[in-house]
């Protein structure tokens, strides 16, 4: 029996599925139809809100960012130290649990195909909280203020590369919390401005 959705609702169910779906089967195998007859809806309706598969691939990097922006807004007080672990922490756990979709984030936020005006903003939903951290402590002197691409650069490695080894079982049995503290610690070592100096003194 066909159910009936109300046309934003299908939308959501459909990519609700959809994200699921891809990190069983991967985008390439990813079937409209397949969702359409779990969904109990006729094979057609999903295509009307996802007439190509790069509008499918454009919404689920949007849902994906809201996903993960709903799941970084957790309230954080306290020094830098603590909220950048906090952010890491949460990042990598989320990040970890759907590989397939944050890799697919990733290369549309950082990769040549980035630019659609829809991705762009529901980027700055997610990240617009640790954006504004950075901003904070390089205005208190707490990390250094020049070079701001370099530290970007350098937090997202750190994050992508821990996720990777986390969702590949890749720590060699050591807790990920653990994991997590050294790396973090190692990270603001290299952020501190005397330590910066020093070594660019050596």
């Amino acid at each position: 029996m066909e159910i009936s959705y109300q046309r934003g609702n299908l939308r959501v169910a459909v990519l609700s599925h959809a994200a699921a779906r891809l990190e069983e089967v991967g985008f390439d195998r990813l079937s409209l139809r397949e969702i359409a007859r779990t969904l109990g809806v006729s094979h057609a309706a999903p295509g009307k809100h996802f007439p190509t598969r790069a509008a499918l691939q454009e919404a689920l990097v949007v849902y994906g960012l809201d996903e993960l922006a709903d799941h970084l807004d957790g309230e954080r007080s306290g020094d830098f130290a603590y909220e950048l672990r906090a952010f890491v922490s949460d990042y990598v756990r989320w990040a970890a649990d759907h590989p397939a979709l944050a890799g697919m984030i990733l290369a549309r936020t950082s990769g040549p195909q980035k630019g659609t005006a829809e991705i762009r903003e529901a980027n700055q939903r997610a990240y617009g909280g640790v954006q504004a951290m950075l901003r904070k402590a390089r205005e208190e002197g707490v990390i250094l203020s020049a070079d701001q691409d370099r530290v970007d650069m350098a937090i997202l490695a750190v994050i992508q590369g821990l996720t990777a080894m986390a969702s590949q079982g890749a720590l060699g049995g050591r807790p990920l919390d653990d994991v997590i503290d050294g790396t973090v610690q190692t990270l603001l070592y290299g952020l501190v401005p005397r330590a910066a100096a020093g070594l660019q003194g050596g």
